[in-house]
């Protein structure tokens, strides 16, 4: 009987040294390097399902922490709605001051929810931010795509977009539409064509589709992360008058597909705004949120309008993750490097500064007063910040990619940077882990919310025709769209003898 040949240094020795050059340099075209990116992919999308499936106790909640028990009532509504099959346009007891159940703009009203038909409401709960998250996997991956990264600075954008205090800390509470931050990298994607195009031969596609990642955040029931990523795009045409047309026909795109909550619900709170409370009270706070990991029982901290929990201030990334972004990010955007060129991005330093400096204090206190529909409805600026945070991780992860391949032949250098990862990922984790749901609900436990919603009709013609005349015009916009994505495809389809 022959012994089994144990693997030589030498065998060992090339496979650490093809891993490194997998990881420092973008994906090659040999069959080790491809082996590698199938394992690699599999390790890193498997990694942020048991992430999730952990953070949200493996769908088993209890309702009864937070604003769980608001989220409870709302879903309970919408499953109704689905098995019932009718539109719920009102409720017997009032939500956010009215019983125009469509009108209240931050409910999930995604495709997703017809998965409510069959699954119950923590089940649909966390099967909802698996999806997201295999969306917001598939827009990291269209990025490295795009700018051909290292699938190193492809780990490092999927693990400080991902995993960032901000997402943690707002799911944690109950604030479930912000899975919609999860979309965050097709917004990127969207927005950095449009910086890209050739000012002589711009296309309207990445506008469009830009128009649509919008929607899907507003289907997700984040309107106010539509609302910021507005912000963020108005400073950008300010900035630069170029981009007026995009910005504008992205705009104007979310708000015709998002007709059937937008009309409905400025119809209902036309005369209604939200008091402004506070952004990060400090510079301090701000630093505090980014490295600091802290629970609801860190007191509440604000100013003369009121205070707010922490986790309206956590926006963690670690120590290694500000200086990931300081180096990558700033310095690279800054340092005289001909090489660098390409990817500096320079209109985007205007929405990125102004953003944050919004989230900051009472910058936003007078755009708060105004009496615009919605936008007056921000009354905590701190949450501004997750745009511009994951716009520079975005921008930080390809100047990364760029400077990696230069380090390919130091192995000192590489090792470095590996260690330096996980740290970061030990930092996100107890992050995660002091954020967890099933900690959230057995430290700080409410009283069960019990009042149980029904969907009801009542007689109220100017609002049902409101949300009947969205529906039709949302639906409208959405064919137009899709048929104008479509129209290079039906070109091919028409010419004879053209390979489809």
């Amino acid at each position: 009987m022959t012994k089994p040949r144990l693997p030589s240094k030498q065998s060992l020795a090339d496979l650490l040294t093809g891993v490194r050059e997998f990881l420092f340099v973008p994906l090659g075209s040999g069959s080790l390097s491809r082996t590698l990116a199938v394992v690699f992919f599999c390790l890193v999308f498997a990694g942020g399902i048991v992430h999730w499936f952990y953070f949200l106790h493996g769908g088993e909640m209890t309702f009864q922490a937070f604003d769980w028990t608001r989220e409870y009532s709302l879903y309970s509504v919408i499953q109704a709605a689905v098995r019932q099959m009718r539109i719920p346009y009102f409720v017997d007891h009032p939500f956010f001051y009215t019983e125009r159940f469509i009108a209240i703009p931050d409910t999930n009203l995604s495709p997703q929810v017809f998965l409510l038909n069959w699954l119950d409401i923590p089940q649909f709960i966390l099967a909802n931010a698996l999806f997201m998250y295999s969306l917001f996997f598939a827009g990291c991956l269209l990025l490295m795509r795009r700018y051909r990264l290292p699938p190193f600075a492809f780990l490092a954008m999927v693990t400080l977009a991902g995993l960032n205090g901000t997402i943690t800390a707002h799911l944690a509470v109950g604030h479930s539409m912000w899975i919609g931050v999860l979309l965050l990298p097709f917004f990127a994607y969207t927005v950095l064509e449009i910086v890209q195009q050739d000012a002589e031969a711009r296309s309207a596609k990445p506008a469009v589709l830009l128009g649509l990642v919008l929607f899907g955040m507003f289907l997700q029931g984040a309107l106010h992360l539509m609302i910021w990523c507005w912000m963020f795009l108005g400073f950008l045409a300010l900035g630069s008058w170029r981009y007026l047309k995009p910005v504008a026909t992205a705009l104007a795109l979310s708000v015709l597909l998002s007709s059937f909550r937008f009309i409905p619900a400025v119809l209902t709170f036309q005369n209604f705004g939200y008091d402004y409370i506070s952004g990060f009270p400090s510079l301090g706070d701000l630093w505090a949120g980014l490295t600091r990991i802290r629970d609801l029982e860190y007191p509440h901290i604000g100013g003369f309008f009121g205070t707010l929990g922490w986790h309206e201030y956590d926006v963690f990334i670690g120590l290694v993750g500000v200086a990931f972004l300081v180096g990558f990010g700033i310095y690279l955007r800054v340092k005289k490097d001909p090489a660098l060129d390409s990817i500096r991005f320079a209109p985007l330093d205007v929405p990125i500064i102004l953003v944050t400096l919004l989230s900051i204090n009472y910058a936003y206190l007078v755009v708060a007063r105004l009496p615009i529909p919605l936008v007056n409805s921000e009354r905590v600026s701190s949450r501004f910040l997750i745009v511009p945070l994951v716009m520079l991780i975005v921008l930080s992860s390809i100047r990364f990619g760029w400077f990696l391949p230069t380090i390919r032949r130091s192995a000192g250098a590489q090792t470095l940077f590996l260690a330096a990862y996980v740290v970061l990922v030990t930092d996100l984790g107890m992050h995660s882990f002091t954020w967890r749901l099933g900690r959230m609900e057995n430290q700080f436990p409410h009283v069960p919310y019990t009042m149980a919603y029904h969907i009801v009709h009542q007689v109220d013609p100017g609002y049902v025709a409101s949300v009947n005349f969205g529906i039709a015009l949302s639906l409208a916009t959405l064919a137009g769209v899709l048929l104008y994505l479509a129209r290079p495809r039906l070109a091919r389809l028409r010419r004879p003898g053209v390979p489809h």
